[in-house]
């Protein structure tokens, strides 16, 4: 395997984890997901001249994942399976969860950076798909099977 170009590097991909990144400013004491991912994307693209095409964002999709019914037909979704112990998300935080989401992928969508999601899928699972194919150089093959709204 050859080595990864250096991030700055004109040859450098960027996949973001739109979920993980909106979730973790979220639950943060500052709750300013949409704020922080501004400037962020502002250093990114303008400090350090990374172009649109190099950048493309993976979220998840909305209900259930192909692991919900491998591990229903396990019997072992819910209780101590599947994210089984997580917390009950309060629904005025899943709101504002909700709405920067919807605000960051706008913004992605505004600069021509694409946001990828597939039904029964996280955005991990897109997040390796996008990385095996752009390994084998087969990135531009799934060309525009991507949505830019949540």
């Amino acid at each position: 395997m050859s080595k990864l170009p250096e991030p700055g590097n004109p040859c450098s991909f960027y996949v973001l984890d739109l979920h993980a990144f909106v979730w973790r400013n979220v639950t943060g004491a500052r709750q300013r997901a949409p704020e922080t991912f501004a400037r962020w994307l502002g250093r990114v693209m303008g400090d350090q001249g990374i172009q649109p095409d190099q950048i493309v964002a993976a979220d998840d999709s909305k209900g259930e994942t192909f692991r919900h019914a491998i591990l229903r037909e396990a019997g072992r979704l819910g209780g101590a399976g599947y994210k089984g112990d997580r917390k009950q998300v309060d629904p005025a935080l899943y709101a504002i969860y909700e709405r920067s989401r919807a605000l960051i992928a706008e913004m992605l969508g505004d600069v021509g950076v694409a946001v990828y999601r597939a039904p029964g899928f996280e955005a991990d699972d897109v997040i390796a798909t996008i990385a095996e194919l752009a390994v084998h150089g087969r990135w531009s093959a799934i060309g525009e099977d991507r949505t830019t709204a949540p």
